[in-house]
């Protein structure tokens, strides 16, 4: 479902607004295209010289917008990665998780598959009942989410206090303990971790050098993704080499491609909303005719 431009003789005669009349099939041929739509109560054809398919992905559970790019694909004969969730929170395994939900805290996060590490992010996590999330979280999230996909071991670790070295923060604990040496060993992080964040990651650890090694390599193995409906992206739909630099179809001239539709995905910042609006632009100038 989603939005399609058609367009004769150079001009937008309509749009079509599948959440109103379901596309159903797509026919093309050496002359034309042809774009059938289905009305509830009958059916109607719409001959186009060109059609632009803009219907996003499977994010956010936005009306109108269920991943129905994929299936057009495959009437087309097109090749597509199938979508997945990106710029989402990740599940985690571990029974911890209702003890730390809610607490929000600055940290360094290094996604691991298989062992290796393929990106780090620092920021504030948010961490939630089934594992955790916030931007670093999204910004690592469409690789975390494909290494489980292919059924890869895929680990975040977690460093809760990147602003000191593990040996500084050993130090700082042990000038704690000799401060304060009645105090219990978890009592020394109060000031330095939320506390409700602190027994989860000591648990009965002891020595300055124990706590320091669990807050600065604290790890966590991904299961999965969230649902659709907390994926503010999508990776995945149309891949790039199907199409011309006017993401033009290249086996059916006529048909064009624009934002999620294809296998296009960015970072927090802006960038896939920029990329939405200039595939639109790139598109809809091709398709009626301004490159010609």
């Amino acid at each position: 479902m989603g939005l399609f431009h058609l367009f004769r003789k150079k001009q937008v005669f309509n749009k079509v607004d599948d959440r109103r009349q379901q596309v159903r099939q797509y026919r093309a041929d050496q002359n034309r295209l042809q774009c059938f739509q289905q009305l509830t109560a009958e059916g109607w054809q719409y001959p186009a010289d060109s059609v632009i398919i803009c219907c996003g992905s499977c994010a956010s559970q936005i009306a109108g917008s269920d991943g129905d790019t994929l299936r057009f694909a495959d009437q087309l004969q097109l090749a597509s990665i199938p979508f997945s969730p990106a710029l989402c929170p990740l599940r985690c395994k571990g029974n911890q998780f209702s003890s730390w939900a809610g607490v929000r805290v600055r940290a360094k996060i290094t996604l691991l598959v298989e062992n290796q590490e393929i990106l780090t992010e620092q920021g504030e996590l948010q961490l939630t009942d089934y594992g955790v999330s916030g931007i670093p979280v999204f910004q690592i999230s469409r690789f975390a989410v494909r290494a489980c996909m292919q059924k890869k071991r895929a680990e975040l670790l977690v460093d809760f206090f990147p602003e000191l070295t593990e040996s500084e923060l050993t130090a700082e604990l042990v000038r704690r303990q000799e401060i304060c040496p009645y105090k219990a060993p978890k009592e020394l992080l109060i000031g330095l971790l939320p506390e409700k964040l602190i027994p989860v990651l000591i648990g009965k650890k002891k020595t300055p050098e124990e706590m320091a090694g669990a807050i600065k390599s604290y790890r966590l193995q991904i299961t999965g993704q969230t649902d659709f409906g907390k994926a503010q992206v999508c990776a995945g739909g149309i891949k790039l080499d199907q199409l011309t630099d006017s993401l033009e179809s290249v086996q059916h001239p006529g048909i064009f491609f624009a934002g999620e539709a294809l296998d296009v995905d960015g970072v927090c910042g802006g960038y896939n909303l920029q990329w939405s609006w200039s595939s639109g632009s790139a598109a809809g100038r091709a398709a009626a005719g301004e490159h010609a």
